[in-house]
Order: structure tokens, then C-alpha cells, then sequence
């Protein structure tokens, strides 16, 4: 993944076609993050300025995706300007559920910034095995294959000849089923689990064991947490590989578009937040506004 800081000078006109040929240098998967200097409402700006439609533009065609708080990123000198959206990231292959947008407070200059997380998770995948299935057994052809291969006279005067003896019936057993059954191969399939519910599995195994041992109030408190733990952390990831099966759906007339349909929402536009000051003078005036009507009536 490429991460690039973007800053784009309010003096100069940049055309679509220098934006797209910056997004292609970039590569497959990247986040370009920055001071873009443009407007659009799509991230969270109030107004849409010429550049802030070029790029949305570019955006749209490329196939892109904008992370944005929806914060103002910029706060102006003059009081009489309204603090707006101008820095934000562009993003191409990253799943906006791994992202993590946040923003800070840290006035250090007339722009605010945006602490921007990308989460990487680990994941486990079960190793692959075939599994035959027994479906029906003979058991009168069980009984015949055990009665022609057991041998009467079995030495058994040694731990030694114990051990294999019973290491022979068990293994004569074993063929036996196989030779009196119907079996089919299972369906297999791989397992995939991330790496934290392969740990929390452990620690809910270990709890049981311990509290199986002891019986004791606390360890039956810390595996009911375990288990709450597990329980929760298996939805979360049944709802991801949710999103990850509707990612994979078919855009074509075949499946009625069902990747439009399911996907129709998942980039929607930010909503733009005004900052603290903008929202106590509107509500200001919209009380002052009211009482006024009232006392007129």
C-alpha cells in the first residue's frame, strides 16, 4: 500500500487529467491524504468550489473513495469566514470499515488535523483435510470380518504385550468399519478465523478446564466474560464477512444488479459537522426568532 501527502496550491489551476495521471502513479492500492484546497459536499464541505467538482469527478470516473471526518479541517483568520472541509484523504482499495477517521484539536496552525487509522487484520485459515463420512455400516458383515481376523491365542503376560494388543483390536476394528461401511467424502471447505478469536477460543477453553476443577465463583465469572468476549468478537466477524460477500456480488444484468442494490449506501456522501460557534449562534437566532413570533401573536 502507498500512503502520499498531498498538498495542492490554492493559485494554480489543476486539471482532471493531471489528477487522474497522479492517482494511476500511485498504483493499485493507496491513501492520498492532504491539503487539497478543494470543496465539494461529497466530503463534508459546505459548498462545491470549481476545483472540489473537478476532482469529484476525477473521483467518480476513477473509481475512488474519500475518507473525510467531516469536521472543518480549516479555520480561517477572518472571523467572518465559516471554517470548512478542505483537507481529506483519497483512497483506492481499502475498505472504509478498516479505516479509522478522527479529528484533532491541535490548532497548531489554520488547519486542524486528521488522524487518519487503517486497521490490518490477521487472519487464520484452517488447514485443508478430506473427510470421509460413514453412512451406512453392515453390521452382520462387521461382525464376519472381526470373527475371521481375530486371533484366540493372544500373548498377554507382559505390559508390553497388553499395549499391543490393544494397539492390534484397535487397529482391526478401524478395518472393520471401513470394510462393513458406506461411506461418501464430505465437502470440504476452508475455515478462515482471525487470529483474536483463535486466542479468546484458548482462553475460553482454559477457563472451562479451570473452572470444571474448581468450581468456584471466579472462575465461573471469567468464563462467563470469556464467553461474552467470544460471543461478541464471532458477530463482529460474521457482519464483515457480510460486507465481504457483498462485495463480491455481480454488477451485471444477471444478478438483477444486486451489487448496486446492496452497495447503494456504502459511499455515501460525509455530512458536514459546523464547528461549535456556527451552531450557537444559528440556534441564537432561531430562539430569538421564536419568541419574537410568540410575543407578535
Amino acid at each position: 500500500m502507498v500512503i502520499a501527502s498531498v498538498y495542492c496550491p490554492p493559485r494554480f489551476t489543476i486539471s482532471a487529467d493531471q489528477y487522474e495521471e497522479f492517482y494511476k502513479s500511485l498504483g493499485t492500492r493507496f491513501l492520498a491524504a492532504g491539503d487539497y484546497n478543494a470543496k465539494h459536499t461529497y466530503w463534508g464541505s459546505r459548498l462545491i468550489t470549481p476545483r472540489g467538482r473537478t476532482l469529484f469527478n476525477t473521483i467518480t470516473k476513477m473509481g475512488l473513495d474519500v475518507i473525510s471526518s467531516g469536521e472543518p479541517t480549516y479555520w480561517p483568520s477572518d472571523r467572518q469566514k465559516i471554517p470548512d472541509v478542505i483537507d481529506f484523504g483519497v483512497t483506492k482499495n481499502i475498505s472504509r470499515e478498516l479505516v479509522d477517521v478522527e479529528a484533532s484539536l491541535d490548532l497548531s496552525s489554520d488547519h486542524s488535523p486528521t488522524i487518519v487509522s487503517i486497521r490490518i487484520p490477521q487472519r487464520y485459515e484452517q488447514p485443508f483435510t478430506n473427510m470421509n463420512v460413514i453412512s451406512h455400516t453392515n453390521w452382520l458383515r462387521f461382525k464376519k470380518y472381526l470373527s475371521s481376523h481375530c486371533s484366540e491365542s493372544i500373548r498377554l503376560r507382559t505390559p508390553g504385550d497388553i499395549e499391543l494388543g490393544i494397539e492390534n483390536i484397535s487397529k482391526m476394528m478401524n478395518e472393520a468399519v471401513h470394510h462393513a461401511s458406506t461411506t461418501y467424502q464430505q465437502p470440504s471447505f476452508n475455515r478462515i478465523f482471525s487470529a483474536d478469536i483463535q486466542r479468546l477460543v484458548s482462553e475460553k477453553r482454559r477457563a472451562r478446564r479451570e473452572w470444571q476443577q474448581h468450581r468456584s465463583p471466579q472462575h465461573k465469572a471469567r468464563l462467563r466474560e470469556c464467553i461474552t468476549q467470544l460471543r461478541n468478537l464471532l458477530a463482529s466477524e460474521k457482519t464483515a464477512s457480510f460486507k465481504e460477500y457483498l462485495e463480491n456480488l455481480d454488477a451485471t444484468s444477471e444478478t438483477n444488479y444486486s451489487l448496486w442494490r446492496a452497495a447503494r449506501n456504502l459511499k455515501r456522501p460525509v455530512q458536514f459537522k459546523p464547528p461549535y460557534a456556527i451552531q450557537v449562534e444559528i440556534g441564537h437566532e432561531a430562539i430569538v426568532k421564536k419568541v419574537t413570533c410568540l410575543l407578535t401573536t
